[in-house]
């Protein structure tokens, strides 16, 4: 049950759908980015050696959470996104 319907067969429609959830997603991803980084180099109990790998793992399940997350705003707002939820 979405709140808005539109036309998904339409070319132009799913382009800009497929466009404005990406743009959407990756901004989420690049200011949270941000953030990451500043708490992570503010913590003084990891070493250079571990640093990457924690960023990498906390940007990993953030990517992951914040994708679910609009995806699932894109069904219920707008009724697109069943080729990613099955």
């Amino acid at each position: 049950m979405a709140l808005f319907k539109f036309n998904y067969k339409e070319h132009t429609t799913a382009f800009f759908f497929n466009a404005l959830f990406t743009a959407v997603t990756f901004a989420t991803i690049l200011v949270f980015n941000d953030k990451v980084d500043d708490y992570l180099e503010k913590q003084h109990y990891f070493s250079d050696d571990t640093h990457p790998y924690v960023k990498g793992g906390v940007h990993t399940i953030t990517i992951l959470v914040w994708t679910f997350i609009i995806t699932y705003l894109f069904k219920f707002i707008f009724g697109w996104g069943d080729t990613f939820l099955g």
